[in-house]
């Protein structure tokens, strides 16, 4: 938050079921721990639901990650397609933000 002086914060949501309560635990923590420092330098916090942010990047709310990824690839303009999941994600939910807020994006 320091270096890049976001204006605003695009999440998503927690998934309602994960297989596993340990990814669970570590996702809400990692996520608190974002909104908590949003929170603490009062930059706007905006919240996607994870079938949104599909649906709006991939044309499905059920989209996989490999169609995730290659739809953030497209949406880009790479040549190369995005390989990390991670990655795929965190833009996905970027590109959500600019497409439903019509806003450019500026930090």
């Amino acid at each position: 938050i320091e270096e890049f002086e976001p204006d605003e914060v695009a999440i998503e949501d927690l998934h309602a079921r994960y297989r596993n309560l340990k990814t669970a635990i570590i996702m809400g923590h990692a996520r608190g721990v974002a909104l908590l420092a949003a929170g603490s330098a009062d930059i706007p916090v905006h919240h996607y639901q994870p079938a949104r942010v599909k649906s709006i990047v991939a044309g499905s709310g059920r989209a996989d990650k490999a169609q995730m990824k290659r739809a953030v690839s497209i949406h880009l303009g790479l040549t190369a397609e995005i390989t990390k999941d991670d990655v795929a994600d965190a833009v996905g939910i970027a590109i959500c933000h600019v497409q439903v807020t019509g806003a450019p994006p500026t930090n």
